[in-house]
């Protein structure tokens, strides 16, 4: 299932703060782009592990992806490398059936693996979550990770790429090298929709990361680490950034 260019807000902990946040997705009425509330989740999660900072119980994360108050709703799952990935998103679906969006934040899942799940469950999007352990995977040759990726396009088994430049720890994007990672991306003829994830914020939206979604539009984004106060999402912080996403996401003529 196709998904669309979407600003997404990562860390969702709680029913009362996924419904607080969907208020927001009145902004994005008529607008391309789509508001995306994403939930932490990873083998622990679906084995009974709960009071974890970012991480909700398994109860309250199948409530949260039958949610229907108009933005999407995603499980940002992370799985064990030491066991049977195809077991564990089968899994995962049993505790989220309505589940509309994965992201998959695995190093380079088997294919066929991913073929068995389009099969299964057609009907959800499956965002493939690249992190910096997946270049670390390939020696850190970007010309490497931009052709694996190109072998998932090819065989239509993802629905878009999000590439996280800053490992999950909060740290400002480099815009030369999303640059970079991007342009052969489009050079080794992959037309997966693309993000990126990394320190995205308010205060750091400068004219480098605008410029980016200019030349690479539609591009969509994660944010997460800088919009929290405490362990806690906060609306101000998400309303800011969420404003000014959107206004990024204008052609420069209408800006100015």
């Amino acid at each position: 299932m196709e998904i669309g260019p979407f600003i997404g807000i990562m860390g969702i902990q709680t029913l009362e703060e996924g419904r607080r946040l969907a208020q927001f997705g009145s902004v994005f009425s008529k607008h391309r782009y789509r508001l995306l509330l994403g939930t932490y989740a990873d083998w622990w999660t679906l084995h009974g592990a709960a009071d974890r900072a970012f991480l909700p119980s398994c109860d309250v994360l199948s409530s949260m992806s039958c949610q229907e108050n108009g933005v999407a709703h995603a499980v940002h799952f992370t799985p064990s490398w030491q066991r049977d990935l195809a077991e564990q998103l089968g899994g995962l679906m049993a505790v989220c059936p309505n589940l509309s969006v994965l992201i998959l934040h695995a190093v380079w899942p088997k294919r066929d693996v991913l073929v068995q799940f389009r099969r299964q469950w057609p009907a959800v999007s499956l965002v493939l979550w690249v992190s910096e352990e997946c270049f670390l995977d390939l020696a850190d040759k970007t010309t490497r990770v931009a052709h694996r990726i190109g072998e998932y396009s090819k065989i239509g088994v993802v629905d878009s790429v999000i590439l996280d430049l800053a490992a999950g720890r909060g740290a400002r994007i480099d815009d030369a090298r999303a640059v970079f990672v991007l342009q052969l991306l489009r050079q080794a003829g992959v037309e997966l929709p693309c993000g990126v994830a990394g320190g995205l914020s308010y205060e750091l939206f400068d004219a480098g990361l605008q410029k980016l979604m200019h030349t690479f539009d539609p591009l969509s984004l994660a944010a997460s680490h800088h919009l929290r106060t405490g362990n806690q999402i906060d609306p101000i912080r998400v309303n800011q950034f969420l404003r000014r996403a959107l206004v990024a996401t204008e052609p420069l003529s209408v800006q100015t």
